[in-house]
């Protein structure tokens, strides 16, 4: 799992990625990356310990750096997933996180209700109700992935 221990989103979702393995008997090995020159030795130590995959996080490095980790795990031939959609469209494997567009169509719905005279502070605090799972056929294909059928049809967007 790679992430930045300096982002306070990125960390707790590391928490709970950790506490979500532990629970399924999964070994995750947490490896920082806090800035984009850290990226490629996270990958050496992945190779190193012997990591069949990688989980990313969310931070603004990781982020802004997702097509040089797509280019890594595609080199690596090690599938990767991301909490976000954006991940595949730079070349990775696999998402499934909220779906932003929903959260920005509801965000729309505040906006109008702020610009109606609404307080913000009296406006309730929400949680992403729409979560996504998006797959890459087409890396997939280069890592000599394949996905069953059955699974396929649960995905709500794929790239082929």
């Amino acid at each position: 799992m790679l992430f930045d221990p300096t982002n306070l989103g990125g960390a707790a979702e590391a928490e709970d990625i950790q506490a979500g393995a532990a629970h399924l008997k999964i070994r995750v090995t947490a490896i920082e990356v806090r800035q984009a020159a850290d990226i490629e030795s996270a990958f050496r130590r992945g190779a190193a310990i012997g990591a069949d995959a990688y989980m990313l996080t969310q931070s603004g490095v990781i982020n802004v750096q997702r097509k040089l980790i797509a280019d890594l795990c595609l080199r690596a031939s090690r599938p990767a997933m991301a909490p976000d959609f954006q991940f595949l469209q730079m070349g990775g494997l696999m998402s499934y996180g909220a779906s932003f567009e929903d959260n920005y169509r509801r965000a729309a719905g505040y906006v109008d209700k702020i610009l109606k005279g609404t307080k913000p502070g009296d406006l309730p605090i929400e949680q992403p109700i729409k979560f996504e799972l998006a797959v890459s056929l087409k890396t997939a294909k280069a890592m000599g992935i394949t996905f069953d059928k059955s699974f396929l049809a649960r995905v709500d967007r794929v790239i082929e």
